[in-house]
């Protein structure tokens, strides 16, 4: 609905700011010029604009903050356009009084300049249309013929910038429940019709923002997030998801989200280590791993086994990897062991080719153990495969900072004698 009480104004033109706009937003057929007060009792508008010679409190053929005050208007978003009431740092301001009178949501003092609201008919926000108008740079939008630009400090937005054009109705009811190392997710549906699916969202000590969990929208009304690595508080957020078909094109809308937050209470790494003895010509290992996890042993002789104790006896001369998989509902490591058979005696090497981090878990700083003799190239990734440190000259005991970095598990890969071995360091 437009209220034009100016006109053409030598070029001005000031209620274009509502044409202009209310088009791309609501489509031409849904554009009435009308009386601002009269139309907007009892009928609903989305968008309104009224325009007028002001004063603080007024505008000419428009009406004045009494009205707005004993009134009950049906719309959402305003723009109002005259002289003084601009200046809404005034107690009694009429750019305000829409804000006060109880169901209009925002207002702006549009018309010198122009504001630039047609990206909400593909998803923006209020407040993107405002920072734009504010900082519009010189060509991109018409603003004024006057030069009163957006860069002026009377601009500025009468409510919440978050608000969009399209609103979809969210979730209800989202139930976050830990069961062992995963969190199942479950939610009462959006009452909307011909939805996509549903995002969900998660963010804990290691993330500093909601991260998407979902590579394709959910369809049911659960979800199960496998092994938290973390011991922090997970909260997760579920948006429903519309393919929203506008004046101005389509594009996929979402609901504002709604949340609940479960508690990881360890950290979950399942770090594979075994210790070993050898007597005479038969090795003997023991798993150490510290969670639920299946095991795979591979002596290098064509001996496996299966089980947290074995035992194999060599034969021949030659140098062994020992191997030593285990496996979690959630990650696999490896642990290896190299021993030398040689013709008049059973040795092991000084040290055995595997790598380990200590202290594990780590607030910053700690240690990577390899064999003394050997240099290494050793890298260092995040959670999500991005390298956070490496060098290709590493020996024995050297140290690794990792403060800068977010809290989490990180992987770790030594390659040195022709192998590489893998590892893992959890920072708190």
């Amino acid at each position: 609905m437009i209220d034009d009480n100016f006109g053409y104004f030598s070029g001005e033109a000031f209620a274009a700011s509502g044409y202009k706009n209310f088009a791309p937003l609501v489509g031409t057929n849904s554009v009435t010029a009308a009386d601002y007060f009269t139309s907007m009792t009892g009928n609903s508008y989305l968008w309104s604009y009224g325009c007028g010679g002001g004063s603080y409190t007024s505008a000419s053929g428009i009406g004045n903050t009494s009205n707005f005050a004993s009134s009950s208007l049906q719309g959402v978003f305003t723009m109002l356009f005259g002289s003084y009431f601009g200046d809404w740092d005034a107690p009694n301001s009429f750019l305000k009084a829409p804000l006060a009178q109880g169901n209009i949501l925002t207002c702006v003092w549009s018309g010198r300049p122009h504001y630039q609201f047609h990206h909400m008919g593909l998803g923006e926000n209020i407040g993107y249309g405002v920072l734009l108008t504010q900082n519009n740079p010189a060509g991109l939008y018409f603003a004024s013929p006057t030069g009163i630009t957006g860069q002026w400090v009377h601009n500025g937005l009468m409510g919440d910038p978050t608000l969009r054009n399209d609103v979809l109705a969210p979730v209800s009811n989202v139930v976050a429940t830990k069961a062992g190392n995963d969190c199942h997710i479950s939610w009462t549906a959006s009452p909307e019709q011909n939805l996509a699916g549903y995002n969900i969202y998660v963010k804990n000590d290691s993330l500093k923002s909601y991260t998407k969990l979902n590579n394709s929208p959910i369809t049911a009304t659960t979800y199960t997030d496998y092994c938290l690595q973390v011991k922090s508080i997970y909260s997760y957020m579920v948006r429903a998801l519309k393919l929203e078909t506008t004046s101005s094109g389509s594009y996929y809308n979402m609901s504002e989200g709604i949340s609940d937050t479960a508690y990881n209470a360890t950290n979950f790494v399942s770090a594979t280590a075994f210790n070993y003895t050898l007597n005479g010509t038969t090795l003997q290992v023991q798993s150490t791993a510290q969670v639920p996890v299946t095991l795979a042993w591979d002596f290098g002789n064509g001996s496996t086994s299966t089980s947290s104790m074995a035992s194999t006896a060599y034969t021949a001369n030659g140098i062994y990897v020992v191997s030593l998989i285990a496996t979690s509902a959630c990650l696999t490591d490896t642990a290896y062991l190299s021993i030398n058979i040689t013709e008049t005696a059973l040795r092991q090497n000084k040290m055995p080719h595997s790598v380990s981090a200590f202290p594990n878990p780590t607030k910053a700083l700690f240690t990577l153990n390899i064999p003394a003799s050997e240099e290494a190239t050793v890298v260092v990734f995040d959670a999500i495969g991005k390298e956070v440190f490496t060098t290709e000259h590493f020996y024995k005991d050297q140290r690794i900072d990792l403060s800068g970095l977010n809290k989490g598990l990180y992987f770790i890969k030594a390659a040195f004698g022709g192998k590489e071995f893998q590892t893992r360091i959890m920072k708190e």
